[in-house]
């Protein structure tokens, strides 16, 4: 495995974690959420705004993926330039929008339309709704209302829960995880060996005077930055 496949394959990883704060906390407030007495309005109210919360998590990760796979490639660098380029992913962890993920996809040949990205896109309507506060729950007829839309409640959950298990399936495949059941052994496993890897370089700069003197250099200047 070459250097460059190494650090993608740690990238991976890293995305991972920085979307982890928000899904283990969703994944917190869902299981209080069962063990818990409370009224339909509260479970709607948790319902919707987690809905936004894991839609945002799936931009983020597909965003990361297209990132790394477009960079991998020039000629896949020039046709999304703007992707690359526009999407301030260093300072504030920004990620593309649905809108910009379907204009990828697109150069890349597939249709978006009726995706989760797409503009007709039931998952995609109820997000910007949700977020734009055009949505409330009518307790007599037990619908949830979207806009000009009703849906029951159980509607509802089936299209949270395939957004849900969208993500979940994304990082299954992502990480090249087989079960969760093993994934904390499976995370433990390859960070320990990034570990290693980092630790193999860091000894070779140890050993190298040219490059121990920029490494210190560096490092003084994240100090003096911080």
């Amino acid at each position: 495995m070459t250097k460059k496949t190494k650090f993608a394959e740690l990238a991976k990883f890293l995305y991972f974690f920085q979307i982890i704060g928000p899904l283990i906390y969703s994944s917190e407030i869902l299981e209080e959420m069962r063990n818990g007495k409370l009224s339909k309005r509260i479970i709607v109210f948790i319902y919707t705004s987690l809905y936004v919360t894991i839609y945002e998590i799936v931009l983020h990760l597909v965003d990361r993926t297209l990132y790394e796979i477009i960079k991998s490639k020039e000629e896949w660098k020039r046709q999304n330039k703007e992707f690359l380029e526009r999407i301030n992913r260093k300072e504030y962890n920004d990620h593309a929008t649905a809108w910009q993920i379907c204009k990828v996809l697109e150069n890349f040949g597939l249709k978006t339309e009726n995706s989760i990205f797409g503009g007709k896109s039931e998952t995609r309507i109820f997000r910007n709704k949700i977020s734009h506060a055009n949505i409330f729950y009518d307790p007599e007829e037990d619908k949830v209302v979207i806009n000009t839309m009703r849906y029951d409640f159980q509607e509802f959950g089936k299209l949270f829960s395939r957004l849900f298990f969208f993500l979940l399936t994304w990082i299954e495949l992502w990480l090249n995880i087989v079960n969760f059941s093993e994934f904390s052994k499976k995370l433990e496993e390859e960070m320990k060996k990034h570990f290693q890897d980092l630790s193999r370089e860091f000894l070779r700069i140890e050993r190298s005077g040219e490059m121990k003197n920029i490494y210190f250099n560096w490092v003084l200047k994240i100090r003096k930055e911080s």
